[in-house]
This record gives C-alpha cells, sequence and structure tokens, in this order.
C-alpha cells in the first residue's frame, strides 16, 4: 500500500495525526466535516492549489480523508461526525467559485465558507497548507528567467538544492463562521520516490556493464559499514536513508555526461525542443496538440519505468504516489530501445489489443483539474527509472534489511495510509518484471508558449508557483492540461467506477482497497515499451 510518513509534533505518543484531527472535530461537537482537497501553498503573501509539491498537494489531502473516513466508522468515533465525500467537495468549490469569483486565498474567507457549508451541509472544514521555500522553486537564486540553451544534454551545469529530509505542513481546522477549531503542524519524511513524484530530477545509480555503481549518493554513511551496499537498498526505508545522503545539489540527469535514460516530447513524430528555465526543462505544448512520452534506455539492462502526467500514471489512469505502485503498472524499457508511451491505457491482460486515448493538451477548463474543482495547472511529465529485478537482480548487491536496526531511533513508520484524446488500440507485449532499486526521475515541465514567455519576461507567473490561481474558470488565461480520458469500453472490475460515495453515511464513505476484489486473474505483468 502507498503510504505517507506523517508525524505529528504536538501528539501524544501513539496518536496518529488523523485521530487528532478526529479529536478536535469532536472536541468542537462538528457533525460533518469537509477536507478541502489540495495543500494551499504560500510564498510569502501569494497563496495556490500548486507549487514545489507537485501532484502530493492532491494525494495528501486525499490520505487525510481516507484516515477521518475511516476513523468515523471506528467504535470511537462512530455516529460523533461524518466526512463529505471528495465529489462533493470539488463540487462545491467549483460551484462558489464560479458564483463568487474566488481565488485560493478566499477559501478560509467566512463568506466563501458559509456558501461551501450550505452545499456540503458541512459544519466544520480541514485544510492543509504548506510554506515554498524560494530555493527549491528557482534554481538560479537571482530573477533572472532568461532561457538558457538546452541542446540535447548539454547545460550549463546548473544544480538545484535538495529538498529538507522533511516537508512540513499545517493543518488547520475552521467552522463555517470562520472560526478555528484546529491549528497545528505535521511533518511528511521525504524518500526518493515522493520526491521524484514532487517534480525532482536526479540521477542515484548507474550500470556499468553488469556492475551497478552509486552516482547520486554521498559516498559514506556513518552508521553503515563500508562494504554494507546501502547505497542499493530498495524499497520505503532504503530509499529514506538514501534520500537522507542524496547530494546537497542535485544536477539535473538531463544535464549529466553519460546519463544512459532520456525523456522527450514528441509531436506529430517531431521531437520537442526542451528549454532550461529556473533550473528545470520546459517544452512547449499548446492546445489541441496530441504527443507522445519518448524514453531511451542506453544500458545494457532492461528498465521499470513509471511514467506519471501531472501525477497520475499512465497505466490505468490512477492519481497515485509511485511507492506504492504495483510492478504491472510500470513500462519495461528495453536495452538498447527507444520507444513511446502514447497516451492513457486500460489494461486488459486477456486482449492482445490495448484500448486507449492519445496524450492531448485541452483548454483548462476540460482539464482533469478543473473537473476536480480546481483550474490550476501542474503542467508535468514524470518518468521513474528502477531496476528490473526479474532480469537484473542478480548483478545488485542488495542490503541486508537487518542493517536498519542499527539506525539510532529507527526510521518512522507509516502513520498515514493511501487508499487508493483520441481513442486507439496497440498491441502491447507482457513482460514479467519485479521493481527493485530507484535508479534515476526525470521531470518535464510543459506550458503554452504564452506562458513561457510569461516565464522568460517575468510579467507572467513563475513555472511551478503561480502568482494568483482562480478557483474557477477564466477563459481570458490560457491555461493547459491533459485530455480527459474518453475510452468508451471500460475493463471489467468489481471496484466501483467512483471512489466516492453516494451518501454521506460512514459505510459508504469507506476508502477503496488498493488490492483489485476481483476474483479473475490479474495482469501482473508490466507492459514493454517500443
Amino acid at each position: 500500500m502507498n503510504s505517507l510518513t506523517l508525524l505529528l509534533l504536538a501528539s501524544a505518543a501513539g496518536v496518529t495525526p488523523a485521530e487528532e484531527i478526529a479529536d478536535r472535530i469532536v472536541a468542537a461537537n462538528h457533525k460533518k466535516v469537509g477536507v478541502v482537497p489540495s495543500v494551499i501553498s504560500r510564498l510569502g503573501a501569494r497563496e495556490a492549489t500548486v507549487g514545489s509539491l507537485g501532484p502530493r498537494a492532491r494525494t495528501i489531502p486525499k490520505v487525510v480523508h481516507d484516515q477521518l473516513v475511516t476513523l468515523s466508522t471506528d467504535n470511537r468515533y462512530r455516529g460523533k461526525f461524518t466526512v463529505v465525500s471528495e465529489r462533493v467537495m470539488r463540487s462545491a468549490i467549483n460551484e462558489v467559485a464560479h458564483n463568487r469569483s474566488l481565488n485560493v486565498a478566499d477559501l478560509g474567507n467566512p463568506r466563501a465558507l458559509k456558501a461551501m457549508s450550505k452545499y456540503t451541509g458541512a459544519d466544520g472544514f480541514v485544510t492543509l497548507t504548506f510554506d515554498e521555500e524560494p530555493e527549491i522553486l528557482d534554481a538560479s537564486g537571482d530573477d533572472d528567467r532568461k532561457e538558457k540553451p538546452a541542446d540535447d544534454k548539454k547545460e550549463d551545469g546548473s544544480a538545484v538544492s535538495k529538498r529538507k529530509n522533511f516537508e512540513e505542513f499545517g493543518i488547520e481546522g475552521t467552522d463555517a463562521e470562520g472560526e478555528q477549531f484546529l491549528s497545528d503542524t505535521v511533518k511528511d519524511r521525504n524518500i526518493l520516490s515522493t520526491a521524484a513524484y514532487m517534480g525532482d530530477s536526479f540521477e542515484v545509480l548507474r550500470w556499468s556493464g553488469n556492475t551497478l555503481s552509486s552516482v547520486g549518493l554521498q559516498t559514506s554513511h556513518p552508521i553503515f559499514g563500508e562494504d554494507s551496499n546501502w547505497q542499493f537498498g530498495k524499497g520505503e526505508k532504503w530509499e529514506q536513508v538514501k534520500f537522507q545522503k542524496l547530494k546537497s545539489t542535485l544536477e539535473h540527469p538531463l544535464d549529466i555526461d553519460g546519463f544512459p535514460y532520456d525523456v522527450q516530447v514528441v509531436v506529430d513524430g517531431q521531437v520537442r525542443k526542451r528549454l532550461k528555465l529556473d533550473g528545470k526543462y520546459v517544452v512547449q505544448l499548446e492546445p489541441g496538440e496530441e504527443y507522445a512520452v519518448q524514453i531511451k534506455n542506453e544500458t545494457e539492462h532492461q528498465a521499470l519505468v513509471a511514467v506519471f502526467v501531472d501525477g497520475v500514471n499512465s497505466i490505468d489512469k490512477e492519481l497515485r504516489e509511485p511507492l506504492g505502485l504495483e510492478s504491472h503498472r510500470h513500462w519495461v524499457i528495453m536495452p538498447g530501445v527507444k520507444g513511446e508511451v502514447r497516451g492513457w491505457y486500460n489494461i486488459d491482460a486477456k486482449q492482445e489489443q490495448q484500448k486507449g486515448n492519445r496524450f492531448r493538451i485541452v483548454e483548462r477548463d476540460q482539464s482533469v483539474a478543473a473537473q476536480q474543482g480546481f483550474y490550476d495547472n501542474i503542467g508535468t511529465i514524470t518518468a521513474i527509472f528502477y531496476v528490473n529485478d526479474a532480469a537484473s537482480g542478480h548483478y545488485v548487491k542488495y542490503p541486508n534489511d537487518k542493517l536498519l536496526e542499527n539506525l539510532r531511533g529507527g526510521l518512522g513508520e507509516s502513520l498515514f495510509g493511501t487508499g487508493t484524446g483520441e481513442e486507439m488500440e496497440r498491441n502491447i507485449k507482457f513482460k514479467t518484471a519485479k521493481r527493485g532499486a530507484l535508479l534515476a526521475a526525470v521531470t518535464l515541465y510543459y506550458r503554452s508558449q504564452q506562458e513561457i514567455d510569461g516565464i522568460q519576461q517575468g510579467s507572467g507567473n513563475d513555472l511551478v508557483f503561480p502568482d494568483r490561481i482562480d478557483l474557477a474558470d477564466n477563459r481570458d488565461r490560457d491555461r493547459t492540461d491533459f485530455e480527459p480520458d474518453l475510452q468508451r469500453d471500460e475493463p471489467k472490475s468489481d471496484e466501483p467506477k467512483s471512489d466516492e460515495p453516494k451518501s454521506d453515511e460512514p459505510k459508504s464513505d469507506e476508502p477503496k482497497s488498493d488490492e483489485p476484489k476481483s476474483d479473475e486473474p490479474k495482469n501482473d505483468r508490466p507492459l514493454i515499451i517500443e
């Protein structure tokens, strides 16, 4: 199961953050609460639903929502409060935003809260906030945003600062009158996978023949011996250890000589030029354009690749973080191959031809973000590369997991768990695979030419953090996103088509499990990129 390691600073020992929130809800005598479905990022006086968290700004509130739903059915809290469904919360924000021309800062406005309360029936709202770090947003450290040449992998070597080992969030509870009933702070441990999911690009390990070596980690660890092979550990806890030992400044992998993977955007068979802005690579994409993500593997070994667009996995089109992503929801890129991921796929392992929808840039009001009640644009394409243990694991000197017991205080256990264009057909082959150690991560940002011009001239939004995001649709602003799934033939599944309940009864609001309930054989093999 995908997980977050949120640690509540002010809680008593053994009390989870969700339990702390539930206790405050009950103490304030709130009967029905809603969780704002996006983290509100703050940079000075500016607020937005986008920022350096990338798509995690969506997944973290979902964790809070799902855990509160689970607690509301627990014996301790049963009958004391219910939780507004995510669908209803998104619809409420959308409706109130359209009627009252709200922006993000207005979510705490009593007038907006009263309107939200009337729409949802909630008498209290929980909001997560995050204070941005300017050095993470802008690699240059100054206001010089002029375009830098980016011919293939040649660049000026500018690097970005590594994130802190923890991300700190505020949790705020407000009633319909604007009175606060909860104000607290939580910390979430960063690991390699979540940093990649948030948009960080880095190389950790590299193949040289049949030897895997460390390239992005500090050379030694104060706890583990030189022969412990800690650099090759896999899984959540080893990724946490390795994130802490990443080099303090991260050179973009596309700038590193000899980086064996490549990620490009292809439109009409032509590779779209990459620009370097604020230490990140950007490609121009305009509304109506269809594109593919081209991935190249120049090593002698297969790699598993998780491909996300705006945090949504290209296989089965789910908003899920990479840590808990099953092996069969990855692509396999064979040695010496350059292949394309051309769109969204809902995979049926029994069929030779797989149906999907091409990636297409659409107007903002048609985007997936708009359907969620927020008219922002994350605009990220992320590829995370892993060792395929089924093919190459015997070459990797994996460390003994018992070494983790040597860490002072150990590693925090997960207190929050996360629950769960044009139509095309493609002949896709399947390959046996097992995900091993994380090798590298590459994120490309996509923006329209108008947005790129604004960034370069300093007259528009930042690349990652905007000056202002309207919650309501503003057609004068040319924001773009990817196209919603238009597939007509839905695969059979025992899971509900929506994770949203049709009522606010506790039982119907339970988050769905990550494990399929169907008795039919599932596809446990990833797909080959060709």
